[in-house]
């Protein structure tokens, strides 16, 4: 055999293995489902995760907001009457409603209510005799979606806490410290 001979030949097999398609067995099939299917469940944990921290972080930014309306609040009535939730009981001011709704919507929980209801606990107090020169006095708290308790207060403090331990009690003048 000469050069042009081997060269002929290489030149056909080359063009017979070009014109065969080579199709994917089932089984690797099987694999590439298999692989997609993992990655996207590791992918749909994480953007859960993700997901619930941007709600708990809205409700952080919302209970501040709560903390500035009570200001607000004060300044205008010399009280905290109307820094409520509950618009069916009590003269509550619409702006904070409309906060406490938002909380709720975003999964933020009572820590006080016993039939697990959605929203910020609130709390005003007038205290008897006055305490360090304040008459009034109020705190909030909210159960986050990962289980944390986030308060306010009277004092303009916005704190998380790392456990679900509720830290302001009824009719217990504390604070969020």
């Amino acid at each position: 055999m000469n050069n042009k001979s081997i060269v002929k030949t290489f030149m056909v097999f080359s063009k017979k293995f070009k014109k065969i398609k080579r199709s994917f067995t089932i089984l690797e099939l099987l694999i590439v489902i298999a692989i997609i299917a993992i990655l996207s469940s590791v992918v749909l944990v994480n953007l859960r995760f993700v997901r619930n921290k941007a709600k708990d972080t809205a409700i952080i930014d919302t209970m501040r907001q709560l903390n500035i309306q009570a200001y607000f609040i004060f300044e205008r009535d010399g009280n905290y009457n109307k820094f409520c939730c509950f618009e069916e009981l009590f003269d509550c001011d619409k702006d904070v409603i409309r906060l406490c709704k938002k909380i709720a919507l975003l999964g933020g929980k009572n820590p006080y209510s016993e039939t697990e209801e959605f929203g910020p606990g609130i709390s005003v107090e007038e205290l008897s005799p006055p305490m360090d020169g304040l008459k009034y006095v109020y705190w909030g708290e909210v159960i986050l979606n990962s289980g944390k308790i986030f308060c306010i207060d009277y004092k303009l403090s916005a704190v998380q806490f790392n456990d679900s331990t509720p830290r302001c009690h009824d009719w217990t003048p504390i604070h969020c410290e």
